[in-house]
């Protein structure tokens, strides 16, 4: 079973979210691919470029790191963490033009069904650190019942002025 949370949040809303969770909870951001079975860590969320930089992020506890899985990818020369199986949370931040904001996700699964069938959980400590992460994530958001998402509060302002439109990922 998985949980997810839905926002809109602009780039200063992203910041100030890597930032509380920086405060909260230890935490590594990795790439979403590497060059190899390991993971390729990132300094911050920050968006390098629109368009061209991946979206989706990995958050994990660092005392996690050695329990990722890694799933190779020959057609495309690249190495991603098994989402599933493995301890962390996938972060899909927002993309951003400057008029429309997408709305981005974090989403992690407690548990997978093995080879023969039967339920894994996924440890109570990624668990608990997990839920944490959420908690830390909806503090200082808005809930926007309409979008079925929280809403950053600059995005909010943004969208009030009339300057800022929020779009699903599929429009």
């Amino acid at each position: 079973m998985g949980h997810q949370l839905n926002f809109f949040l602009t780039p200063e809303d992203l910041r100030l979210l890597e930032q509380r969770l920086k405060e909260k909870c230890p935490v590594v951001f990795l790439d979403y691919r590497s060059q190899g079975p390991a993971p390729a860590q990132l300094p911050d969320l920050e968006v390098a470029e629109f368009g061209k930089t991946r979206l989706s992020v990995l958050l994990v506890p660092p005392d996690s790191l050695g329990a990722l899985i890694f799933r190779h990818v020959p057609q495309q020369g690249y190495w991603t963490v098994d989402l599933l199986r493995s301890p962390a949370v996938e972060l899909s931040r927002c993309f951003y033009d400057g008029a429309i904001l997408r709305r981005g996700r974090l989403y992690y699964d407690r548990g997978f069904y093995d080879e023969a069938g039967h339920w894994v959980e996924k440890p109570a400590s990624f668990q608990d650190w997990a839920k944490k992460v959420f908690s830390v994530a909806r503090k200082g958001l808005e809930r926007d019942a309409e979008q079925f998402a929280y809403v950053g509060t600059n995005a909010q302002a943004q969208r009030q002025e009339g300057r800022l439109k929020l779009v699903e990922n599929w429009e």
